[in-house]
């Protein structure tokens, strides 16, 4: 099928959403549109992540097993429950590895519970080493409802599936949106909802605090029903159009009953002007910053003499695209000038192969993994030019001090704003980068924009802003106790 651009591929979900009612289809009281627009939004705009074939050996799966089992038999109480990912522990710092979003968070927090989703086995050293450890991971709340829900027939999930099955399949010829598909999926979102109730019954937060709510939709609803506070923190990029958040005015009187963060910790104004541009998010968003941009402003590294060039990679295109990109770049440039390229892959990449075997004979490109040395933001602050596809790099390089560039491969929609203002430019062909290089029409990076982007003193903020929850909710359970007298 033919590719829509980000702009057609929502204008036709927005007719599809208010035609056919889309988030009236429930599972056990909840919308379940919300769990299929980012991959129906995708396949409509060939955007689709690239899946890396990942095996686990039999001996890291028992191990995992027996520290989860181990784990859930001492479940403690903690105010805080804390969710997130193995591939987020990409810095090593020192001895450790820290969890990029959430690390400096927890230096300054106490009673908070920190579990974690596992993606791959790449990052086993990783969760050994981590700064700050998981009580245990999540799998055992996937895997049970995912085995369960290919032998399960609930009659009104197959009826929704049906009715899903029969608005979306004749737009994506995809085995995603047919009936047999959805039904196991919506089936496996009741089973995890129940079971993530039974883990929050034990744990008792007031709090939960992940990056991606569209990941743990079932989580969500869970929470929900607990009354307890979903916290959201921004972790990539956000623009109208993302499939996760580009929700409009239609929606609003749904919200309640849509597994979506009650609350969402913006980086900066500028990220908050985008998603209050379709009337759906208001009293939800609050800006705070990022930690980690905050750290890497304090710190100073030193440039060397060669010209730095860091890409930072997206599994939205193959390696090869890249690959044919710098080896022309790297001919053209011969004899005209010094440089050095850095490929940092993307967490989801987890083999280099393919990109050294491109650079084989060439000494001044190296190729890192995303939870190698150097980090990605230290690469970005030494580099003197940073380029990418659709990234939240373009935007942290700039917070960082760093020109960006951005490449023509894919993803130019989520791009529109740091084109029109000026912040960055389109680098269409490796002789258009030669070009910008050799007459030197890469801009400096304007200072008074990094604030914008990325508020200062993350940690603080969202310190100050859990302890004013904390005090309304105490107001509110007081006022309930008097009302009730």
């Amino acid at each position: 099928m033919n590719t829509l651009s980000a702009f057609d591929a929502h204008q036709l979900v927005y007719d599809l959403e208010e035609k056919n009612n889309l988030l009236q289809f429930k599972v056990d009281g909840w919308c379940i549109w919300p769990l299929l627009r980012w991959d129906f939004i995708a396949t409509l705009t060939g955007q689709k992540i690239i899946p890396e074939k990942v095996k686990w050996p039999a001996s890291y799966l028992a191990q995992i097993i027996f520290d989860d089992l181990r784990g859930l038999t001492r479940i403690p109480k903690a105010k805080t429950l804390i969710v997130t990912k193995d591939l987020n522990l990409r810095e090593l710092d020192g001895e450790t590895f820290r969890d990029i979003f959430f690390d400096e968070l927890l230096d300054q927090m106490d009673n908070y519970l920190k579990v974690e989703t596992l993606h791959a086995p790449t990052f086993f050293p990783s969760r050994r080493k981590a700064h700050i450890k998981s009580k245990f991971s999540l799998t055992l709340f996937r895997k049970i409802p995912a085995l369960l829900a290919a032998w399960l027939n609930l009659g009104d999930i197959a009826d929704t599936a049906k009715s899903m099955s029969h608005i979306l399949a004749p737009y994506v010829d995809e085995e995603r949106f047919k009936f047999t598909r959805l039904k196991c999926e919506f089936t496996q979102f009741y089973l995890s909802k129940h079971l993530f109730g039974w883990l929050l019954d034990r744990i008792h937060p007031k709090v939960i605090m992940l990056v991606n709510t569209h990941g743990y939709a079932s989580l969500a609803a869970a929470a929900k029903e607990r009354n307890i506070q979903l916290i959201e923190l921004q972790h990539g990029i956000v623009f109208k159009y993302h499939p996760c958040y580009s929700w409009t005015s239609f929606a609003r009187h749904h919200k309640r009953a849509m597994p979506i963060p009650d609350i969402f910790l913006l980086y900066g104004e500028f990220w908050k002007d985008v998603l209050t541009e379709n009337r759906f998010w208001d009293e939800e968003l609050y800006i705070v910053g990022s930690p980690r941009i905050d750290r890497f402003r304090s710190e100073a590294f030193p440039k060397g003499n060669l010209l730095k060039l860091v890409v930072t990679t997206q599994p939205l295109v193959y390696p090869s695209v890249y690959c044919d990109f710098f080896q022309k770049f790297i001919k053209l440039a011969e004899g005209k000038f010094d440089f050095e390229i850095t490929f940092k892959l993307h967490m989801r990449e987890m083999n280099k192969d393919a990109y050294q075997q491109c650079f084989i004979d060439v000494p001044n490109v190296k190729v890192v993994l995303n939870n190698e040395n150097p980090s990605t933001f230290e690469l970005i602050k030494t580099a003197d030019l940073h380029l990418s596809i659709t990234s939240t790099c373009h935007y942290e390089a700039l917070a960082l001090g760093t020109p960006t560039l951005i490449l023509p491969f894919k993803g130019l929609d989520a791009m529109a704003p740091l084109l029109e203002n000026g912040y960055s430019a389109l680098c269409e062909s490796p002789e258009k980068l030669i070009d910008l290089i050799t007459k030197q029409q890469i801009r400096p990076v304007d200072p008074q924009i990094s604030a914008y982007f990325f508020k200062p003193k993350a940690v603080e903020n969202i310190l100050n802003l859990l302890s004013s929850l904390d005090s309304e909710r105490d107001h509110n359970g007081n006022q309930t106790t008097q009302d009730s007298m």
